[in-house]
């Protein structure tokens, strides 16, 4: 299986915010729809504690009990899971749960 087909394919596929951040928290690539959470047009590159606030350490599996980010009057909760397929890289979902914590 050529590197990074899981991730290639979830970020075209699925219709939810999401992107694939590296062990050291800098964004490789964001989907279409991450722009329903950031309104920048390019992530790649950038810090996600910078954007989000959220401070992870993904080589101490500290990706549980993730605080929310509330952005553009939006709710999401973030889901993070390590990308077998790529060690050292994690995907990142942002479910919008804005409805249900109104």
């Amino acid at each position: 299986m050529p590197r990074n087909i899981f991730d290639e394919t979830m970020l075209k596929s699925l219709s939810i915010p999401m992107c694939v951040v590296d062990e050291n928290g800098k964004i490789l690539k964001a989907n279409e729809h991450i722009s329903d959470v950031f309104l920048y047009d390019s992530l790649e590159g950038t810090d996600f504690f910078v954007l989000t606030g959220i401070k992870l350490n993904f080589k101490e599996d500290s990706i549980k009990n993730i605080p929310l980010v509330e952005r553009n009057s939006k709710t999401f909760q973030p889901v993070i899971k390590e990308n077998t397929d790529t060690p050292g890289e994690y995907v990142v979902i942002f479910k919008d749960i804005t409805e249900y914590e109104n």
